[in-house]
């Protein structure tokens, strides 16, 4: 009858109507959890900025003594002299691309698979919700503050850690650089310190970059594998970082994307679902994998500890 049929019809636009409503609602969600994520990150950064200066002093110093011990020397202090200065000004441009590439890794598996944006993200955010306990234990400031700007006075630690730094050798590209990171970076009047040194966002980040574009296309790897060395160098060559930042940096990226490419696996796509709204599909089924996946690995840990 042609009114079953109206009434059938009704009923179905009724069900896909709150199928739509539901996805919509769970994209809204998925996407505030990411703003979310970020905004808390840039929240906790800020409230480390605010660390006490002795604090912030001892890590310093720390680290460096761990560079000393591990190297026998002060490999931050010199590497300029071991580097041409080709090769280190390719090092501070390899360095300053990382947003630019940030933006085109962002946008780059935003828009071309659903995939490769859900990993990219998802790594990401676990480097760095792994990081900020690392960057509050060692809340240490870069070298080139702490040593050749002398953040906190006169005082460098020892008599080797001054010599170092007065054979210091900056190219002018260097100085030029530094010239400006020096209005951004910390600010005793205000109490506030840049010390996200240890582990190395730059490092780390720009392998989850590299992860997020060879996503993308695999050729992207050609060009990213030495800038990702020449990146390296530069966080070196620049005087922001220690040498010992960089392995828990990239300890943590290669375990981000280890993660990600176990319990991230390519779902199978539901054509009825709209390509906005996939990525909550993903979701679903990767909070399930991931609830079901840790309390085995916690238990297994338990278990071996005994």
């Amino acid at each position: 009858m042609p009114w079953r049929a109206i009434e059938e019809g009704f009923r179905a636009s009724s069900q896909r109507l709150r199928a739509a409503l539901g996805y919509g609602i769970g994209a809204i969600a998925l996407y505030g959890c990411i703003s979310v994520s970020n905004l808390i990150n840039v929240v906790a950064l800020t409230y480390l900025a605010h660390e006490d200066p002795e604090r912030v002093k001892k890590a310093s110093f720390f680290l460096m003594d761990i560079d000393r011990r591990l190297w026998g020397g002060f490999p931050v202090f010199q590497v300029q002299r071991w580097v041409p200065e080709w090769l280190g000004n390719a090092s501070i441009d390899a360095y300053l691309l990382f947003s630019s590439i940030g933006l085109v890794t962002f946008f780059g598996t935003m828009l071309s698979s659903v995939h490769a944006f859900r990993r990219f993200i998802c790594a990401m955010m676990l480097w760095n919700i792994v990081a900020l306990p690392l960057w509050y234990s060692f809340p240490a400031v870069s070298p080139d503050e702490i040593f050749r700007q002398r953040l906190f006075g006169d005082g460098l630690g020892s008599a080797e850690i001054h010599q170092a730094v007065t054979q210091l050798t900056i190219s002018p590209a260097l100085a030029d650089l530094l010239s400006r990171l020096s209005e951004v970076w910390s600010d005793p009047t205000m109490g506030m310190y840049a010390v996200s040194s240890f582990p190395s966002f730059h490092v780390g980040g720009y392998i989850l970059l590299a992860y997020g574009l060879f996503l993308v296309h695999r050729a992207t790897l050609l060009i990213m594998a030495p800038l990702c060395l020449l990146n390296t160098l530069g966080a070196l060559y620049t005087l922001q970082h220690y040498l010992v930042d960089f392995f828990p940096a990239i300890a943590l990226s290669v375990g981000s994307i280890a993660f990600v490419e176990r319990y991230c696996p390519v779902e199978p796509n539901n054509r009825l679902v709209a390509v906005l709204y996939y990525p909550i599909v993903c979701a679903q089924q990767d909070l399930r994998r991931w609830t079901k996946a840790l309390p085995r690995l916690v238990l297994n840990k338990g278990g071996k500890g005994r």
